[in-house]
């Protein structure tokens, strides 16, 4: 016969496992040792940097954009480029879209069979203020003709994440056998400027030099960035020195970095892109 002892003894080892069940099932991390929960960390701008720890949270500290000085964009990322000469230029733009200064490698990955194209620099330190202008050089064959690709890419070297973007320069090949402006030409050029909203702001001819800031003996007379680089690579007149007809006509883009800086207060065209029509009157 069971005796009270004994039941109140299995009643309290039943009591006991019990509890122990229930202590195993409700303390937390008992069965997910093997696969503990992280806290879910917060990078809201993309760029490899914990919100907690990003002096800029919301703003990318590295990025990088490339552009073309010709307005001549066909479609996002993609240029249409006049090549005239067996050697020709045009002009890169090089923006580092950042919050903090950085280095951007530049490197050609596509070039038409026989060509040789180069850049004037290939890595450069920038902060996220300025844009820098590059000279393209296309050496071609006498014999291209049509449509061919040209593709860049620019990659940032500091970035925690790989971040690069490429350009593709399609190049239009008519005719190799003209002459075209180099940095150091002597030219005057007619220019029509206007706004974005196509209001005309101002019109004339000057005497410029292609890629250069200044003209005239005592370099009294300057130019923005964007417009003595834009005149670099426009085909030039035809006959002896250049004085038969006019040259190329071309559109360039200019952004305010390359223009009157990006601040209103401090000239009335500060903060535009500004728009120019050149003409290519005369070289030497």
């Amino acid at each position: 016969m069971i005796t009270s002892q004994k039941r109140s003894a299995k009643w309290a080892y039943a009591l006991l496992l019990a509890f122990l069940l229930l202590l195993v099932v409700f303390t937390p991390g008992c069965f997910d040792s093997k696969e503990k929960k992280t806290e879910e960390v917060l990078d809201s701008d993309g760029d490899g940097i914990p919100d907690n720890e990003d002096e800029f949270p919301f703003q990318p500290n590295w990025g990088l954009n490339l552009t073309y000085l010709d307005d001549t964009e066909v479609n996002p990322g993609e240029y249409k480029v006049k090549i005239s000469s067996t050697t020709d230029y045009g002009v890169l733009l090089l923006d580092n879209t950042g919050i903090k200064k950085d280095t951007i490698e530049l490197e050609i990955l596509e070039v038409p069979e026989g060509w040789d194209v180069s850049l004037a620099s290939s890595s450069v330190s920038l902060d996220n203020i300025t844009i820098e202008p590059i000279v393209v050089t296309y050496v071609v064959p006498s014999s291209a003709s049509g449509d061919n690709n040209v593709v860049i890419q620019g990659t940032s070297k500091n970035a925690l994440l790989p971040t690069s973007i490429n350009i593709t320069l399609i190049c239009v090949v008519d005719s190799t056998g003209s002459e075209v402006t180099r940095t150091g030409d002597k030219v005057s050029v007619e220019y029509t400027l206007w706004d974005t909203a196509g209001a005309q702001i101002d019109s004339g001819t000057l005497p410029a030099t292609a890629g250069e800031k200044y003209v005239g003996p005592a370099q009294n007379l300057g130019y923005i960035v964007g417009f003595y680089m834009g005149l670099i690579g426009m085909e030039k007149p035809g006959g002896l020195f250049g004085l038969i007809g006019t040259g190329e006509t071309k559109v360039i883009r200019v952004p305010p970095e390359l223009a009157y800086g990006t601040d209103p207060a401090k000239h009335e065209l500060g903060g535009q892109v500004l728009i120019f029509q050149l003409v290519l009157k005369s070289s030497s």
